[in-house]
């Protein structure tokens, strides 16, 4: 399928549904200033012949398109009707769609029911999908996700892969003037040293702090670090503890496919879990193997 030539720079999966609606508002809302936004909408069927009895008649796409068409317009009127004139609307699986959009963007944004399924023609396997194939930053925005206002906390998953270092400036490069950008990380709690005769959890503690500065320091300019970074690490599961961390923040950030640098915050099997049923705006980085291979 051929993408129109579109400048965007955040790309919307719209099917008409309220979680694509959220999603869209998400996306637009000018105090995020996330950039030039675009519509995209997929329609398909699956098959119609099983090989048994006489073939079917002729199926008339056109209808299947003018009805994906009209729910989504409805939904784009709705939060901004100047985005109309740039809509997209092909045949074509909506995962494969936006994960082609995604290659001219920065951004590609999907909505979600918050429950582990993707709304509508955005199923969850469209959203895993897009998560891991996207050539962009992807979010997914909950139905419990609060739309409007600046992005002022952001909460950032730090392993020291490249793909985290990416999503530490990703979320500098966003966050609002006078927000804060959380670099978050774990370690392994109830470590104990049999040697020592002694609990090193604290030692952990110490020493990732540390790591974490420094990989704060690599990507962040001095003012950026003084100013807007806060270090938080804490003993635990990332799947479990990163969410603690980021109640009450804007969006939680994470680089796809981490490997084993501060700790053992996994972003592959972590990304994963984070996205299946997500209590917040979250962004996911593709992998940069991936994008160079």
């Amino acid at each position: 399928m051929d993408i129109p030539d579109r400048k965007c720079t955040v790309v919307v999966g719209v099917d008409g549904s309220d979680e694509s609606r959220l999603a869209l508002e998400w996306a637009t809302d000018p105090e995020k200033q996330l950039g030039t936004v675009c519509v995209s909408t997929a329609y398909s069927i699956g098959p119609t012949f099983d090989g048994l009895g006489p073939p079917p008649q002729p199926i008339d796409l056109e209808i299947f398109r003018k009805v994906a068409e009209r729910r989504a317009a409805a939904v784009i009127e709705a939060v901004d009707p100047g985005l109309l004139s740039s809509h997209v609307v092909a045949a074509d699986y909506a995962g494969q769609m936006l994960v082609e959009a995604s290659m001219t963007a920065d951004l590609l944004v999907v909505g979600c029911r918050g429950r582990g399924g993707l709304a509508s023609a955005l199923l969850g396997s469209t959203g895993s999908h897009c998560v891991k194939h996207a050539q962009s930053a992807v979010a997914i925005v909950p139905s419990s996700a609060g739309v409007r206002g600046p992005l002022r906390r952001l909460v950032v998953g730090i392993d020291g892969s490249p793909n985290s270092k990416r999503a530490l400036r990703w979320a500098l490069d966003r966050v609002a003037k006078d927000g804060t950008v959380v670099a978050a990380s774990t370690f392994a709690s109830l470590a104990y040293s049999y040697s020592a005769g002694r609990s090193v959890e604290s030692d952990l503690h110490r020493s990732t702090t540390e790591e974490v500065r420094q990989i704060v320091a690599s990507v962040a300019s001095h003012d950026e670090a003084e100013q807007l970074v806060e270090i938080v690490v804490v003993p635990g599961d990332p799947r479990s503890e990163l969410p603690k961390v980021a109640q009450g923040a804007d969006a939680l950030v994470l680089g796809a496919r981490g490997t084993r640098g501060v700790a053992y915050l996994l972003l592959g099997s972590v990304a994963t879990a984070l996205t299946h049923q997500p209590s917040l705006v979250t962004v996911v980085l593709p992998d940069v193997a991936r994008e160079l291979g």
